[in-house]
């Protein structure tokens, strides 16, 4: 009985932990998990993106469970968070489109994605390509900030990356690593 008792506090202590309670597997969009099933992404065939991908896919808005959508948007407009980015995000004066999607490769593994697409001869080429190998689950876009353009994949955790440009390439700056 005793035992039984210390163990029901120890797990009420941890669950009362606002960074588990808020981002240990309650938030909804943390389990999703989203099936690559396109050939082409934004008018580019898979496999130009990666060699080694067979299937992607972009996410959009669509993809949020409607019944979750009132709460997707309590956060994606007033944090500027989006599935689709636009913007001259290497200061070379040419748009810049930047996405966020799932891929599945040729040996069944999946993740998710980050491409950066600059317009060149009106049409849209790719500029860069970050991969997180994994479960091909949520991510989303933040505000271009002095940082980089935020690449996020809890809208309510410290789970997040950025893009930067610098130099003369755009380089993957993760929540763990120095950000000037």
């Amino acid at each position: 009985m005793k035992f039984t008792t210390v163990k029901i506090l120890f797990l009420m202590s941890i669950l009362s932990l606002p960074q588990f309670a808020e981002c240990g597997g309650n938030v909804w969009y943390v389990g999703l998990k989203f099936e690559p099933t396109l050939t082409v992404v934004q008018d580019i065939p898979v496999a130009s993106l990666d060699q080694s991908w067979i299937l992607a896919r972009c996410l959009t808005k669509k993809d949020i469970p409607q019944k979750e959508m009132k709460n997707f948007e309590k956060y994606d407009e007033p944090l500027g968070l989006s599935f689709e980015k636009k913007g001259d995000f290497n200061g070379d004066g040419k748009p810049d489109r930047a996405v966020v999607g799932v891929y599945k490769d040729k040996d069944g593994n999946t993740g998710r994605f980050l491409l950066v697409l600059t317009r060149r001869q009106n049409k849209w080429v790719k500029s860069v390509l970050f991969k997180r190998p994994g479960r091909p689950g949520f991510s989303i876009l933040g505000k271009l900030t002095k940082k980089g353009l935020g690449w996020d994949f809890c809208m309510e955790c410290d789970d997040l990356s950025w893009i930067k440009w610098e130099k003369n390439h755009f380089v993957l700056i993760v929540a763990d690593d120095e950000v000037p």
